[in-house]
Order: C-alpha cells, then sequence, then structure tokens
C-alpha cells in the first residue's frame, strides 16, 4: 500500500514537467463578433472562457493533468467557434454556428 502512494505521487510530480501552453493568440478586433451590448456582456460571461482568444484559465489549468484536459477542451471549442474571429467566418458559417450553438443552449 504505501509502495503503491509513493508510486502515484512520483508519477503526479513527474506529469508537472509536461505542461502545456496556456495562449490567447492576438486577433484583430474588428474580427470579434459584432452583436449588441447585451449579448456580447452575456457571451463574454458564459462563452468567451472557451469560445474566444480571451481565455482566463483558472489557477488549476496549471496542474497536471487536469491543465492537459482544459487545454485540450478550449482548443477543441476554438476551433469549433471562436467569437474573437466571428466576422472571418462567412455567412453560411455563421449560419451554421448559430443553428448548433442554439441547439446547444436549449
Amino acid at each position: 500500500m504505501k509502495n503503491t502512494l509513493i508510486i502515484i505521487l512520483v508519477i503526479f510530480i513527474a506529469m508537472q514537467f509536461f505542461q502545456v501552453e496556456h495562449t490567447n493568440p492576438k486577433t484583430d478586433i474588428a474580427l470579434e463578433i459584432q452583436a449588441p451590448n447585451e449579448i456580447k456582456a452575456i457571451l463574454k460571461k458564459s462563452c468567451f472562457d472557451c469560445h474566444s482568444n480571451e481565455a482566463k484559465y483558472p489557477w488549476y489549468a496549471n496542474i497536471a493533468p487536469v491543465s492537459w484536459m482544459i487545454s485540450r477542451h478550449v482548443n477543441n471549442a476554438r476551433s469549433l467557434v471562436n467569437f474573437s474571429t466571428w466576422e472571418s467566418y462567412t455567412q453560411e458559417e455563421k449560419d451554421k454556428k448559430e443553428d448548433a450553438l442554439q441547439a446547444a443552449t436549449t
């Protein structure tokens, strides 16, 4: 039992040497979603931490393996819809993303 706990602790400590970088790429403000202030405030509060280049990472996002999961989640979320680059989407892409967002939130 004691050896098992020591092994788990050593593995946990070793995992801390494999950190992922949490980045917020710079984007042109003109590409950010253009919406009424009320809508934008809701999006910033509810969605921007994963679906924008303005992610605010919690303190535990620096502890492996949680850091790996959060990084993967944010990267996947940005690949689906990124409100920081919304205006770069074609109208067809925006329509599809809006439909998907509506389906996911209702």
